[in-house]
């Protein structure tokens, strides 16, 4: 009970210290992590995404803020973190499905996009695939290589005349 209270105490000083100084990234993400063990993730939330602003988080923080992010449907803010984390480790196991949801949800840039519908289809979910690339030739007509892909799902789904009027 002595170790919780104590903690809460600190907490309180913390929040009081960090609204004098809003830039202190070390505070920010102490008291982030604090608020996460005390079950206070909303405010963690807050503390994380401001300390972000401030510069780069520990991997492990970057992953946690994005899946936060993305449980509250806070797509957008979710989508840059995972984005970044996708540019640094393309392997992560979160991507294949957050990436592809967020691109459905966000009006997303062509090359995030496509790389969306491939975790899709790496994923075996060609139907989430096929609807990222369709909204993206519609998007972006001229986006070739979106074009190709979809292409070639609509023949591996047995549909060569569409594959053809696509690519014609």
């Amino acid at each position: 009970y002595e170790e919780a209270r104590r903690t809460e105490q600190a907490v309180a000083e913390w929040e009081s210290i960090v609204r004098l100084l809003p830039a202190d990234y070390d505070l920010r993400v102490r008291l982030a992590t604090t608020e996460i063990q005390l079950g206070r993730r909303a405010t963690a939330l807050e503390h994380l995404l401001e300390a972000s602003r401030l510069r780069p988080l520990t991997p492990e923080l970057d992953e946690l803020l994005a899946r936060e992010l993305l449980g509250r449907q806070r797509y957008p803010e979710a989508l840059e973190i995972y984005w970044k984390i996708y540019r640094e480790r393309p392997d992560h196991p979160d991507l294949p499905e957050a990436l592809p949801l967020l691109a459905l949800q966000v009006p997303v840039a062509p090359e995030v996009r496509l790389a969306a519908a491939r975790l899709a289809e790496g994923r075996g979910r060609p139907d989430q695939a096929l609807e990222i690339l369709e909204e993206t030739v519609r998007r972006y007509p001229d986006q070739d290589e979106a074009r190709v892909m979809l292409a070639g799902l609509y023949l591996q789904r047995g549909d060569a005349p569409e594959a053809e009027r696509l690519l014609a």
